[in-house]
């Protein structure tokens, strides 16, 4: 039987798919808390974006293992953007939609949403129950706040628009 180019996918290596919530720094440097209550593994991740700009995105993330069909289309994304430096100044319209025509070639998926995260090793992909099902198998509840245990109902409401993320993080350039 012949390998399938799925058999290189490591899971110690960039670039990953994950889902996650990005976390953004109290008044006192604190970020939030959150306590999952399901099994899947989940990590609070500062990733480098915009290339010599350094910036930082602090997340609580897990990772979505990829269907073999797009994990050579993820690495080839990742790697067009590799040096670029998109997201220093921001990213022009140009790049935005360059971006997205990719997302759409090669995924049939978009950023019409999610484009203000975009920065060289931060790549976003709109967030969409469908989006999820085109890019891999796992399972995950329709609605992903039953992924965490709430302390309260308010809680759960505060945050809530935008609350979660689908990322493919990719290497940065510095």
């Amino acid at each position: 039987m012949q390998k399938s180019d799925f058999s290189h996918y490591r899971e110690d290596r960039l670039p990953k798919l994950v889902l996650a919530i990005v976390c953004r720094q109290a008044v006192d440097g604190t970020m939030a808390k959150y306590n999952f209550k399901h099994n899947k593994r989940w990590k609070m991740v500062a990733h480098q974006t915009a290339g010599l700009a350094c910036h930082q995105v602090y997340m609580y993330a897990t990772e979505l293992k990829p269907k073999e069909k797009f994990v050579t289309g993820i690495e080839d994304l990742t790697n067009y953007w590799l040096d670029s430096n998109v997201g220093v100044f921001g990213a022009t319209l140009e790049e935005l939609n360059t971006y997205n025509h990719q997302l759409k070639e090669a995924f049939d998926v978009d950023c019409n949403f999610s484009y203000g995260y975009f920065e060289e090793a931060i790549y976003p992909i709109d967030y969409t129950s469908e989006n999820i099902k085109k890019l891999t198998n796992a399972k995950l509840p329709k609605q992903l706040d039953d992924l965490v245990e709430w302390e309260s109902d308010l809680d759960k409401v505060f945050g809530g628009i935008g609350r979660w993320n689908l990322f493919i993080l990719g290497e940065n350039c510095d």
